[in-house]
């Protein structure tokens, strides 16, 4: 027969997933128990086994419901997950050598946008649809006419620095702006 452990809160008494180490309602550290034991019999510390490596925060202000398939989809990929309560949210960390992975995942499932490569064309000089909204924006749009988002300013004809809506002169070599 094979023994089945269950991750619980000895404070509260709720039960968690295998992969959370800290208990969601009070921050308190949670503990193993063997399923159909009581929880005064014999609980166990968790110590999370996270391979070592810098972890780098993904998301904060998470909820266990938005979390916890985000860790399935990470843990099923072989990428490995550091969960934590702050305040009265989750933080989401992974290592910094799976960030590209990670990117690739939230992406695949619609939780942030595409990330655009060095090949996409700049919205704001080329134009193209918003990033945000989707709307059509025509070349040289500094912002979005329907959502309000900044694409940054066009390039100086001199230099090529990035010059701002508010720019009279370029502020890195001085040409003049029509």
């Amino acid at each position: 027969m094979m023994e089945v452990y269950l991750r619980y809160c000895p404070d509260c008494g709720e039960e968690y997933q295998p992969h959370m180490a800290r208990c969601i309602e009070c921050g308190g550290a949670l503990q193993d128990k063997l399923d159909g034991d009581s929880e005064h019999e014999a609980p166990r510390e968790v110590e999370p086994s996270l391979p070592p490596g810098e972890y780098r925060k993904i998301a904060d202000g998470l909820s266990a419901q938005t979390v916890e398939p985000l860790v399935r989809l990470f843990i099923g990929a072989g990428i490995p997950v550091k969960v934590e309560s702050v305040g009265y949210g989750l933080c989401l960390s992974s290592r910094l050598e799976d960030r590209s992975a990670v990117i690739a995942i939230l992406e695949r499932e619609g939780v942030i946008p595409k990330q655009p490569d060095a090949t996409t064309s700049v919205v704001a000089s080329d134009g193209g649809p918003c990033p945000a909204c989707g709307a059509s924006i025509r070349p040289g749009t500094v912002e979005c006419p329907d959502c309000g988002l900044l694409l940054g300013g066009a390039g100086c004809e001199s230099c090529g620095a990035e010059l701002s809506p508010t720019d009279h002169a370029c502020p890195a070599c001085g040409h003049p702006l029509d």
